[in-house]
């Protein structure tokens, strides 16, 4: 949904991208909360993270720290 930057929709996001007969070899989000949603998706769709899906983001949020892997800024 337009205007809608929130770890949920990262995470919808996530999920149609790498449902796709040739899912991305890399997400590019937003903020970061897109991003830790898409983190998310990848952890559940169990992706190697950064090995077989990279992300990255335009942010620098607290929460990031605590994200495993890290973000890419």
């Amino acid at each position: 949904m337009p205007g809608d930057y929130t770890a949920k929709v990262g995470w919808s996001a996530a999920h149609r991208l790498m449902a796709q007969p040739k899912p991305p070899t890399a997400i590019f989000a937003y903020n970061d909360l897109l991003a830790t949603g898409a983190l998310q998706a990848g952890s559940e769709l169990k992706l190697s993270v950064p090995g077989g899906v990279a992300r990255v983001c335009c942010d620098r949020l607290a929460l990031t720290e605590h994200t495993r892997p890290p973000l890419s800024n």
